[in-house]
């Protein structure tokens, strides 16, 4: 009776079988941003670590101000837009997406740290060097996924 009602019924049913299944590059790549942006959070924090202090062990509450870093980095990137239109957008946007998102969770650890007396727990030679190779890394990663 409804001829067009059952194909755009069939063509709705394979866009949502198609975009479930993962096959959306776009999603795709975002997904791997996401995973590549908390690696970058916890390897730049372990190497500027080693950098400023050697190969010492690791404190706890170093360790645990890295894990607060990542999520709240995930979660800023998120909620600023820096993964729904990665493939959309140039360079210069999502170079520029990865650092406002980093600076906002950098001033929102800065702020706990204050409010929480912590911050002299933290050396600032540290703190700088893991802000600096985490924008390159931030940096690196979106002129790779670019390129993709």
């Amino acid at each position: 009776m409804f001829p067009h009602a059952a194909q755009g019924w069939q063509r709705a049913k394979a866009g949502a079988h198609a975009f479930a299944s993962g096959g959306d590059p776009a999603r795709l790549l975002a997904d791997g941003l996401w995973v590549a942006d908390a690696l970058i959070v916890l390897v730049t924090a372990l190497v500027a670590y080693v950098l400023r202090h050697g190969p010492a062990p690791i404190p706890l509450e170093v360790f645990s101000t890295i894990l607060l870093a990542l999520i709240i980095t995930i979660n800023v990137m998120h909620f600023s837009g820096a993964y729904h239109s990665a493939r959309d957008e140039g360079l210069r946007a999502q170079i520029g997406h990865s650092i406002r998102a980093w600076s906002i969770a950098f001033v929102v650890l800065l702020v706990l740290g204050y409010l929480t007396k912590t911050s002299e727990t933290y050396s600032r030679l540290w703190v700088a060097a893991w802000y600096g190779l985490a924008l390159a890394g931030f940096a690196a990663l979106r002129a790779w996924s670019i390129t993709q």
